[in-house]
Formats: structure tokens, sequence, C-alpha cells
């Protein structure tokens, strides 16, 4: 076994094992079903309606949908298997997935994480659009929205650390880039000009 593989399975093993605690279960569930593609192309389509910004929501939408299609597409060329078929994993559900009678994923693949490349695709793009304008707080909370979204993936024993690491900076790519495009094209204005 090669030394990354075994410090990427020590990283899960604390999180999702050494860190395993009841209440803390129902936390991550639901901290990860925030992270689902339903749940976030919902309310960032109902931001666009009611913000006044509809540009940029799209925009931030769009770096979402992107990284998260873009993760699917790199999952069927790099085949790893999830960590929940690790003998010492007990992978969890989310909450949605429970209601709807479906078990935790652990047969398809790990690397990288489709939750984390979007929510730090939106996250991201939140942060640049927020840059500069005085709100920059929504810039790190969203941040800190897509890291609590990420770490639940490994506490919920669906994806090593090294999937959630790839999909952050995938998605990190995706947010910049989009900013920087729809920016360069005038569809949204510098943040110091707002």
């Amino acid at each position: 076994m090669s030394p990354l593989y075994q410090l990427d399975e020590n990283i899960f093993r604390f999180i999702h094992v050494d860190m395993h605690q009841v209440w803390l279960d129902y936390v991550m569930r639901a901290v990860t079903d925030t992270g689902r593609g339903e749940v976030k192309f919902a309310v960032l389509v109902g931001l666009c309606f009611v913000y006044r910004y509809r540009r940029y929501m799209l925009m931030v939408l769009v770096a979402g949908v992107t990284s998260g299609l873009f993760a699917q597409v790199i999952k069927q060329l790099v085949s790893r298997e999830r960590p929940g078929n690790l003998e010492f994993a007990h992978p969890l559900p989310s909450f949605i997935e429970a209601l709807s009678g479906q078990a935790a994923p652990i047969a398809s693949n790990s690397f990288p994480s489709g939750h984390a490349a979007s929510c730090f695709g939106i996250a991201v793009a939140v942060a640049w659009i927020c840059h500069g304008t005085g709100r920059g707080w929504i810039g790190w909370a969203a941040i800190a929205w897509a890291t609590l979204v990420a770490f639940s993936r490994i506490y919920l024993g669906v994806h090593y650390f090294s999937d959630v690491l790839a999909g952050a900076a995938l998605g990190a790519v995706f947010g910049t880039l989009f900013f920087k495009a729809w920016r360069k094209q005038g569809w949204i204005a510098s943040p110091r000009r707002r």
C-alpha cells in the first residue's frame, strides 16, 4: 500500500470512526443533504427570482452545475471504490437517502467528490462576487458551508479526504473561471464598481 493511500485511509478512519458521535450523525446527515444537487438547484433558482442580482445567481448556478458534472465525468474515468467498502467502515445514508429508501452510496466511484466540487464551485463564485464589497462575510460563510459539506462526506463514510480535496479544488477552479469569464464579458460588474 502506498504511503499516500495509507495517509488517506488513516484520515478517513480518524474522521469516520474515531470522531463518531451519535448526535453528530444527525448533524452531518443534514449538512450533507444541503450539498445535494436538487437542494442547491432549488435554492439558487429561487434566489434568481427574488434576488435583484439575477445574473450573479445565474453565474453561481452555472459554476456549481458545471463543477458537479465535470466531477461525474472524472468519476467515470477514475475507478476508485468508495471507502464505505473498507471492513471497518459503516457508511450512513443522508436523511433524503434514508427517506427514499436508498442506502449510503458504497457501490459507485469515489474520486472526486461531486458534493465537494459543486459546493465549492458555488461557494468560490459567491466569494468572488462578495470580495471587496463590504459583504465579504457572505463569501466566507459560503466557503465554510462548502467545507462542512465536504467534511460530512468523509464523516458519513462515502468519501476519502483526497476525494473531497480534489472536488474542492475542481469547484474552486470552475467558480473562479466562471466569475472571471462573466466579468470579462461584462455580464456582471467588477465587485468594486457595484
